[in-house]
């Protein structure tokens, strides 16, 4: 085979000969190779990959330096204070809520039962789910004829006892005189006195007399409760027969929830318990005080603005298992607006979730402000004399759902960050924002005399929140800030 390697190439061997030719001592000979061809021929082999390497080197460093990059145009910006939104504070005695959340739960609960058997024959015309009744008013009636019979019998048997009893009377009278007549007799022959009066028969007598009545009335209970009626004012949940249904004292009849009183289990931390009060009875005191007065509000069911009053009636032993709260009950009195008074108000509907605001008192010379204003828990960013950043510690000895008390930490009439900074450092200088007047419409509410009405129009726990005038200092630091970084 013939072998096409490069050292049998007539290249290879041209360029691996000697300098001088063969068999010409001058070296000048027509052998001589060409010394261009053997240059070009080894750039060729080494020469053009590190070119080729070199290049791509220089061009990746060439491409690395001349990258687009930000850079800032024109001269770098000054430092300049930091725009931010303000209000003044002051110190005046707010009425203070407890807010939280609680279900509605029947105070009176009650399946009714017939206490004896038979058939249902009637129902009253309010037994139907949602229908009202009065206490005593009647909703089942139990076919009675058996009834009726048994208190005829027991009619009959205690009119022959009592006829039994005066006969035994009358032996009675006759044994006295036979023992006036005998007397000395018997009583020389160790006779009995009671034996010979005939006393055993007379007690036997009246022991009949006394069992035929206790039938009799057992009788007539039975034939009275063949007609069930309604032990309170309820409202009627369910009813399980219908007219033909054989009732046994197993066998439920309706259930039914009192009307006069609705209990609200609600759930309260720990830490405000001491801002609610119980119902207690003072010392020398015969009335008992009531407890806190609540307010109920359910917007879903009755609106904005409606809601319906009550009391504290009770503290609950046991702590709730999942959040480890306590539980309060809260009474409501004629929780579906049956009485006159209460004619227009919402109704109470059992089951539901409502929000309940209960009186903790008065709160005196403390500064309120906005939850959302309260900066890592428990501090507050103040604008000082110097228009300069001071983050404070303050004390807070309520704090409620919408709203903070502040006892300790804030003077009065002094200015309040509202402003969410991103980086605050104390001492940073800060400019307010200037009010700009709206062109239609009322202007915004943002300082403290706004909140307090708001306040006061919602049970002064601060429910009412006022976002519409603040809406350009959210928690994200994409309002004022924002807009003042986007002028730079």
């Amino acid at each position: 085979m013939t072998n096409f390697s490069d050292e049998n190439t007539p290249e290879k061997s041209v360029c691996s000969r000697g300098t001088t030719g063969e068999g010409d001592p001058s070296g000048e000979g027509p052998n001589k190779p060409p010394f261009l061809y053997c240059a070009a021929r080894a750039f060729i082999r080494f020469g053009l990959p590190l070119g080729f390497i070199v290049v791509a080197v220089l061009a990746s460093r060439w491409l690395i330096r001349t990258a687009p990059g930000a850079h800032r145009r024109g001269r770098p910006p000054k430092r300049s204070a930091r725009m931010v939104e303000t209000k003044k504070v002051h110190r005046k005695d707010h009425k203070i809520s407890v807010s939280v959340m609680g279900a509605v739960i029947p105070a009176k609960r009650v399946t009714l039962h017939p206490q004896i058997q038979g058939k249902v024959v009637s129902l009253g015309k309010a037994l139907i789910p949602g229908g009202f009744v009065k206490r005593g008013t009647g909703l089942v009636r139990i076919e009675g004829n058996d009834y009726h019979l048994a208190v005829k019998q027991q009619e009959s048997r205690l009119a022959m006892a009592k006829a039994q009893l005066e006969q035994e009377k009358g032996r009675r009278a006759v044994a006295a005189k036979e023992y006036e007549l005998m007397k000395k007799d018997i009583e020389g022959a160790g006779g009995s006195k009671e034996l010979m009066l005939r006393e055993p028969q007379l007690q036997a007598a009246k022991a009949e007399v006394d069992n035929a009545k206790a039938a009799l009335s057992k009788a007539r209970l039975d034939l009275g409760r063949t007609f069930i009626k309604a032990p309170f004012n309820a409202v009627v949940e369910t009813r399980s027969v219908n007219v033909g249904s054989y009732a046994t004292a197993n066998t439920p009849l309706a259930t039914i929830l009192g009307t006069d009183v609705y209990w609200i289990e609600t759930m309260v931390p720990v830490d405000q318990l001491r801002w609610v009060r119980f119902p207690e009875k003072g010392k020398g005191q015969k009335v008992r005080i009531p407890g806190s007065d609540v307010i109920v509000r359910d917007p879903a069911a009755w609106g904005p603005g409606q809601h319906r009053k009550g009391n504290v009636l009770r503290l609950l032993p046991g702590l709730e298992e999942k959040g480890r709260m306590a539980r309060v009950l809260v009474e409501v009195k004629d929780p579906l607006a049956l009485q006159e008074e209460n004619e227009g108000s919402p109704r109470l509907l059992m089951g539901s979730y409502v929000s309940v605001e209960i009186d903790g008192g008065l709160l005196k010379s403390v500064i309120a402000l906005e939850r959302d204003y309260l900066r890592n828990n428990n501090t507050v960013w103040v604008k000082d004399e110097e228009s300069r950043l001071d983050i404070r510690n303050v004390s807070m000895p309520f704090r409620g759902r919408d709203w903070v008390y502040i006892s300790d930490g804030l003077k009065d009439g002094e200015t309040v960050v509202l402003t969410t900074l991103s980086g605050p450092v104390h001492g940073m200088p800060l400019r307010e924002q200037k009010k700009k007047k709206k062109k239609s419409g009322a202007p915004e509410k943002t300082n403290m005399e706004g909140a307090e009405a708001a306040q006061v129009g919602r049970g002064d726990d601060g429910t009412g929140r006022k976002d519409a005038g603040r809406k350009d200092t959210g928690r994200d630091g994409a309002g004022t800030e924002g807009g003042m970084n986007a002028g730079r």
